[in-house]
């Protein structure tokens, strides 16, 4: 497997701005060092599969995105690919009310 560490640091990057995080409380959540988060995001240092890991579960998201910009429900919706746009707005209708359902 291929890992671009640059497209790493970048996910990871775009969910902590998302989450309204600064590196330090990002750093601080995840129990890392702000100078770890740093150099992730920027793509400059090696980073363990640990940290990673541990930064994926901060956010509530997969390992997978962060090292593959792959999301599980990027997954389920490939599945039912021989299936009609119909089906799968219907597919994805399901997935979000029990996504929300989850959240409550």
């Amino acid at each position: 497997m291929n890992i671009n560490q640059k497209n790493i640091g970048m996910r990871v990057k775009l969910l902590r701005k998302a989450r309204g995080l600064t590196q330090a409380e990002l750093a601080e959540k995840c129990n890392l060092g702000e100078d770890t988060i740093g150099d992730i995001e920027r793509g400059v240092k090696s980073f363990t599969l640990q940290n990673i890991s541990i930064i994926a579960d901060c956010f509530n998201v997969s390992y997978d995105y962060i090292v593959k910009g792959e999301s599980d429900e990027d997954r389920i919706i490939r599945l039912p690919e021989n299936l009609s746009k119909d089906k799968i707005c219907e597919i994805k209708a399901v997935i979000a009310v029990m996504c929300q359902h989850r959240e409550d």
